[in-house]
């Protein structure tokens, strides 16, 4: 089994296993005050399952700082894998509250294995000169 995440600010999952996207690729996200960094989007995990991989799967995503701080709530639940393989695509739509500029990363995982990472800097907006 194998797991991609892909940050966006807005993601629809199609029954033909394609998908849909606006910005996608998102890798940083802007704030004039630090204690006021937002960031609403839409976060794809998809799975390629293998003919092994058969059966009823849990998965988990989380948004933690660069100490494993978790940021936010969790996202955890539940997909089946049927006729012995194929792609499962999971979408999330987000609001998160990031407490401090730096670094980030989503972590997407299956039975407790981790599958992906994607990272998420804050910054403040660049200064114009």
């Amino acid at each position: 089994m194998k797991g991609t995440l892909l940050l966006a600010d807005a993601i629809a999952g199609h029954p033909d296993q394609t998908f849909s996207l606006v910005r996608g690729g998102i890798t940083v996200c802007f704030s004039e005050k630090e204690d006021d960094i937002n960031f609403e989007g839409s976060i794809l995990a998809r799975v390629v399952a293998a003919p092994g991989d058969t059966g009823k799967h849990d998965f988990g995503l989380k948004f933690v700082d660069l100490d494993g701080k978790v940021i936010g709530k969790d996202v955890s639940g539940h997909f089946e894998v049927k006729d012995g393989s194929g792609i499962v695509q999971l979408v999330v739509r987000m609001k998160l509250k990031i407490p401090k500029f730096g670094k980030y990363t989503f972590t997407f995982s299956v039975d407790r294995r981790e599958l992906d990472t994607w990272p998420l800097e804050a910054q403040p907006f660049p200064k114009v000169r």
